[in-house]
């Protein structure tokens, strides 16, 4: 898993979703985001981009275990990079 900076990771999606993940970040109290890309090569989602707050008051509260694990609820999401919350 990739470590970047906040600009980068949200330079990776699409500009019309952008400052919905800032937000949700900011509303969530996130330390960290990460960004999940689906590897399923049998899916027509693969490729596609998920991102997931993470932080105490979140369901995932570290960044620490989820490398090479996927995403919480949906097998076919893995990590592919993270940036912690307002870091340029």
């Amino acid at each position: 898993m990739l470590e970047t900076t906040f600009e980068e990771l949200l330079n990776e999606f699409d500009e019309s979703v952008r400052d919905k993940i800032r937000a949700k970040a900011e509303e969530y109290k996130a330390t960290h985001v990460v960004v999940y890309r689906n590897e399923d090569l049998g899916s027509f989602q693969c490729g596609h981009l998920q991102a997931l707050c993470i932080g105490p008051n979140n369901t995932v509260k570290t960044i620490d275990g989820l490398e090479g694990k996927a995403m919480p609820g949906n097998w076919r999401f893995y990590p592919k990079s993270y940036a912690k919350v307002g870091e340029v």
